[in-house]
């Protein structure tokens, strides 16, 4: 897997690279209960039963908008499924 300052970047199918971190921060919000969709052209969280922490906050502002990729690829990606 390639690396960007440090970080480690998941290559998915159909070239779109995410960070590592972008992609664990997902998962963990979706084991959660919460998901994650884009609102007003910005990556939001719908807890559900997961409690958001102020890591969670500062990842989702540091990462937005590899997050807001991140989810229209998986919606993309459910669409042709």
């Amino acid at each position: 897997m390639p690396r960007s300052r440090g970080s480690i970047i998941v290559a998915l199918r159909g070239g779109v690279l995410v960070p590592l971190e972008v992609l664990q921060f997902v998962w963990r919000i979706e084991d959660g209960g919460g998901s994650i969709c884009v609102v007003g052209g910005q990556g939001a969280v719908t807890p559900g039963t997961y409690s958001m922490t102020a890591k969670d906050t500062a990842t989702l502002k540091q990462h937005n908008s590899r997050v807001k990729r991140l989810v229209k690829y998986c919606d993309e990606i459910e669409c042709v499924v």
